[in-house]
């Protein structure tokens, strides 16, 4: 899923970090240069983790942000990958 905003790449990267924090979800890996971030969930009653990659860029005038989650190890994930998206996206609309 890809969301477009009117500010600062450098705004949107350091909120989307404070979002996962406060969402308890695990940073994996940074990428300042290139704005990715590979982050993961835990083990929960719903699945056995989902793996998050975001990517921030600047298009145009604005800031595109993708964010794609997925099942670590099983086929079905009841809906749980596209409730992380929501949530990042829920708290980045509330900011921007």
């Amino acid at each position: 899923m890809k969301k477009r905003y009117k500010t600062s790449v450098r705004d949107i990267f350091e909120s989307v970090l404070e979002i996962l924090e406060a969402l308890n979800i695990n940073i994996d890996n940074i990428d300042r240069k290139k704005r990715i971030i590979n982050a993961s969930t835990g083990l929960s009653w719903r699945s056995w983790g989902e793996m998050i990659h975001i990517r921030v860029a600047s298009v145009e005038e604005e800031v595109e942000v993708q964010i794609e989650s997925s099942p670590k190890t099983q086929l079905i994930d009841w809906g749980k990958s596209r409730k992380n998206v929501e949530a990042i996206f829920r708290r980045l609309d509330r900011s921007f």
